[in-house]
């Protein structure tokens, strides 16, 4: 009998957990107080044909959509400081008023990402917040970019010879009217 109640309670552990990671990507997604468009940019299918300018959803002549993207790459290792494992999360804010056809492709962002990762030497800069602000520094230059938020967590590392280092930790970096980055720890089941 006590077989059966492991996997049940295994199994509602993970359905609890699992809805409090959608309940926080859904906060964490939420439009900025500041600068939140109004509710026809936020959701499409109440906007009328009146309410379309080319490719932006307006609610009014004032109003102009925001237009956000978020990516991750969970599990990276890095090549620096012993190669730690982290994750690394962008949620950004292309420039006012693009068009659809100048939005980059994320692989384009996440490959630069990925390059600058390899080469940054952290022997010169140990300090995961300098690395976080150098990377979205990068980011917002060289893409159509108004507003970025970057963070690396870092595992926890437990390696022989080394200071042990308990649960995630990791550096966040916003430029510009974005909310901030705040993922405590790994999103569940993301690969």
């Amino acid at each position: 009998m006590a077989n059966r109640k492991v996997p049940l309670l295994v199994f509602i552990v993970m359905v609890v957990v699992a809805g409090l990671v959608g309940y926080a990507m859904a906060i964490a997604l939420q439009p900025h107080p500041r600068s939140s468009p109004s509710v026809l940019a936020l959701d499409p299918m109440l906007a009328t044909s009146d309410d379309v300018e080319g490719d932006t959803i307006t609610a009014g002549a004032s109003d102009e959509a925001k237009r956000d993207f978020l990516f991750q790459i969970v599990g990276y290792e890095t090549l620096n400081q012993g190669g730690q494992k982290m994750n690394l999360y962008f949620h950004y804010r292309y420039t006012e008023g693009i068009a659809t056809e100048d939005i980059p492709n994320y692989i384009d962002l996440r490959s630069q990402v990925v390059d600058f990762m390899r080469e940054v030497d952290t022997t010169d800069e140990p300090y995961w917040e300098t690395v976080d602000l150098q990377l979205c520094t990068a980011l917002k230059k060289n893409y159509p970019i108004e507003a970025i938020s970057c963070q690396l967590q870092v595992y926890p590392d437990d390696r022989k010879g080394l200071p042990y280092e308990p649960g995630y930790h990791g550096a966040t970096t916003t430029i510009g009217d974005i909310e901030p980055l705040a993922y405590a720890g790994p999103l569940a089941g993301a690969q």
